[in-house]
């Protein structure tokens, strides 16, 4: 089995192939897996990286103007990935998300 580093998820080492380079499909024309399996590792990649920082120290070693700013950002962001983690939910236990 191949070994995965930080933050690497395997669905981008087996499932869609990188398309990068000449003779690749321009943007515009990649499929809709490949939308879906560029944003898979991106979100991963950047809730790794997001909580490794919020866990390094405490957001109040900013400043108090920085953290007020990060907080409010957080709290921003608390639905977003509540709506997320239900959309990723219904689509992993029926196969396709519920609005």
């Amino acid at each position: 089995m191949m070994s995965l580093g930080p933050g690497e998820s395997p669905i981008t080492r087996r499932d869609w192939p990188r398309r990068r380079g000449p003779g690749c499909a321009p943007p515009e024309q990649r499929a809709e897996a490949d939308w879906l399996a560029a944003d898979l590792a991106t979100v991963q990649r950047t809730a790794a990286r997001l909580q490794a920082r919020l866990l390094a120290a405490p957001v109040a070693t900013h400043g108090p103007e920085a953290a007020e700013l990060i907080v409010a950002a957080l709290r921003g962001l608390q639905p977003v990935l509540g709506a997320l983690t239900s959309t990723v939910a219904a689509v992993i236990s029926t196969g396709r998300a519920v609005a």
